[in-house]
């Protein structure tokens, strides 16, 4: 609803973005937690344009290990460098399955959807206006690919 209420006030939306990602580097990175189900349906905005967290029964704690990988992810995907954040995902997917005897599938798609979606956020369609829609490819390739 708040951004269906506030279209026109772009200046506002590109505020409230830049808040909701320190919010989620928060989060990650000085918090040490991700929030497990995080989705449009479980972000309220109050009154005065603070964001409100539901559902918060599931979360992730990271390890070291962990907040080096979401870095390096990251720094891929700032360099517009999709096969190397694909890479890293494929890779990190596979150690972890491993413990239950299972892989990835099709680990080259899922390279090359991270790789499309790492291009079409460099250019004119920026990243910050479609953050949800490449979040969303992110998982779709994911759940996809495993």
């Amino acid at each position: 609803d708040f951004i269906r209420n506030n279209k026109a006030d772009r200046s506002l939306l590109s505020s409230m973005c830049s808040e909701a990602i320190k919010a989620v580097c928060q989060m990650i990175f000085l918090d040490n937690f991700t929030h497990g189900d995080l989705h449009p349906g479980n972000v309220l905005v109050s009154s005065d344009c603070k964001f409100i967290l539901l559902d918060v029964g599931i979360v992730t704690q990271h390890s070291e290990a962990d907040h080096k990988l979401i870095s390096d992810i990251l720094a891929a995907f700032i360099r517009c460098d999709g096969r190397k954040a694909g890479r890293l995902m494929i890779d990190d997917s596979n150690a972890r399955l491993a413990s239950v005897g299972d892989h990835s599938v099709e680990e080259e798609g899922f390279i090359e959807k991270i790789e499309s979606m790492t291009m079409k956020a460099s250019g004119k369609d920026y990243l910050m206006e479609k953050l949800g829609a490449y979040i969303t490819e992110i998982c779709d390739a994911a759940s996809t690919h495993h």
